[in-house]
């Protein structure tokens, strides 16, 4: 229908369950969340946050289109909490990385793209890829949502052996990499080829 929300994140299991034990709920408010859930048959459920920009009777009007179709396939609202503390957020990622690696953690993105008919074959090698390839903890997003497919978003940890983190990162990369090529994604959607992707 052309209406698609402006920002479209849909986190995958793991990323879910990351993103709500850093939200800092606790005590009877994380119990009234799993509760909630639990009742609504979404304990097991994935976080996806939508939102809308332009003139506000535009925006309404796309917005209650969307919950609609949301509503129809089955997702729960929780509100516009998550959506804020993401928005909040969203930027202190890098931050977080350097404080890892400077604990031994190896910990590294990396993004794709494909069309809805391919995006889950393509999920599901990216992901097995890094976690054969010793990519320990992986987490994925939908971080861009188009008409015809979107991007994927991938963060691994895993960690880092001392003296060979290069090599440990390169056989991860070129796993996800040959990965995602074998799948019939795009070697990168938004962060340039550079000569890390040049070969492929």
């Amino acid at each position: 229908s052309g209406e698609l929300p402006d920002v479209v994140r849909l986190s995958d299991r793991s990323e879910t369950e990351i993103s709500l034990a850093m939200s800092g709920l606790a005590g009877l408010k994380r119990a009234g969340l799993e509760r909630y859930l639990r009742l609504r048959r979404r304990e097991r459920g994935c976080m996806l946050i939508v939102g809308w920009e332009g003139e506000r009777e535009v925006a309404d009007r796309r917005r209650e289109l969307s919950r609609r179709v949301l509503r129809a396939g089955g997702a729960v609202s929780l509100g516009a909490a998550p959506g804020r503390s993401w928005e909040h957020g969203r930027y202190e990622g890098p931050h977080l990385r350097d404080a890892l690696i400077d604990h031994g953690v190896l910990v590294d993105t990396l993004e794709t793209a494909h069309s809805y008919t391919g995006i889950r074959g393509l999920y599901e090698a990216v992901r097995g890829a890094i976690e054969t390839a010793g990519g320990g903890f992986v987490m994925c997003h939908v971080s861009h949502a188009y008409r015809d497919g979107a991007s994927l978003y991938f963060t691994f940890l895993s960690a880092a052996r001392p003296g060979e983190e290069l090599e440990q990162w390169r056989a991860i990369k070129t796993a996800a990499c040959e990965a995602i090529v074998g799948a019939g994604g795009t070697i990168t959607h938004h962060h340039a080829v550079g000569r890390d992707h040049a070969p492929y």
